[in-house]
């Protein structure tokens, strides 16, 4: 039975650090110096693929989404090889954008220009909005944005309505721009009847093992 412990031992530490919290920070994003090149490239970073032309344009260690008619992405995707769960995420938003000039105070929170979207198996299964304006922080996904293959940030501007509510306010380009300082994951955990089931079958294979060892 001896072949059987180095299985346990390995299954043991998997099964510890399954759920465990990974933090994206975005270190090897590139700076494609204000515009996406093609193909766009993708950014691997802890087992999780980060695509849509991730870039990041004064700050290194960020994801720069920017929009209205800008050469930067107003989204990113983030996407794992097994299922995981969304936690948080830190914005870092711009000073400058939609303001208005002749009252500016009022633009503290005009409108939710945050939209993240969660996805398994192709379908959206999770969504949420925020306001990144003057504020920022730290901004923590609900509870449905689990079991996820792929978490969509996506940063819009301000659309007819929000525009028909502030008629004084102007809009820069880019407009409500925002960075993203780093994303807090966890990967599910494998289903509890994995690892007693795959505990067996090393179990059965050791023990075929040391009979046609033992075997005259």
């Amino acid at each position: 039975m001896r072949h059987v412990f180095p299985a346990l031992t390995v299954l043991m530490i998997a099964s510890g650090s399954a759920s465990a919290a990974v933090i994206l920070e975005f270190d090897d994003v590139p700076n494609f110096g204000g515009g996406c090149s093609a193909p766009q490239p993708v950014v691997v970073e802890n087992g999780f693929t980060i695509g849509n032309c991730p870039q990041w344009s004064s700050r290194s260690g960020t994801i720069l989404l920017a929009d209205f008619g800008t050469a930067y992405n107003a989204s990113v995707d983030i996407s794992g090889s097994r299922p995981f769960d969304a936690i948080s995420v830190e914005i870092d938003p711009y000073e400058w954008g939609f303001t208005e000039f002749t009252d500016p105070d009022r633009i503290e929170r005009p409108y939710d220009n945050l939209v993240f979207r969660g996805y398994r198996d192709g379908s959206e299964v999770a969504g949420q909005t925020a306001s990144a304006f003057e504020s920022g922080g730290t901004f923590f996904f609900e509870a449905g944005f689990s079991d996820l293959d792929l978490l969509q940030i996506e940063q819009i501007p301000p659309g007819p309505e929000i525009q028909a509510r502030y008629p004084n306010a102007e809009c820069d380009v880019p407009c409500t721009p925002v960075d993203l300082e780093r994303v807090t994951l966890a990967p599910v955990p494998l289903p509890a009847t994995f690892f007693p089931l795959t505990l067996a079958i090393a179990g059965l294979a050791g023990i075929r093992r040391w009979r046609s060892a033992t075997r005259p």
